[in-house]
């Protein structure tokens, strides 16, 4: 089933989203936006278990 994430869903002033086949790959996804839009080189074990909540099915 796809996955999706959104940065609004984290409270972030940030309209970006995505969709991946599978939560490994969205969150390759979502680790390159939080480098590349937000300067978060490392996502923390905290802030990841906040967003693997956040993740629907679509």
């Amino acid at each position: 089933m796809t996955k999706s994430f959104t940065c609004v869903d984290m409270g972030k002033d940030c309209a970006w989203s995505t969709r991946a086949n599978n939560v490994y790959d969205l969150m390759q996804r979502i680790s390159w936006h939080a480098e590349h839009k937000h300067d978060i080189k490392e996502i923390p074990e905290k802030l990841k278990e906040k967003i693997k909540v956040s993740i629907r099915d679509v």
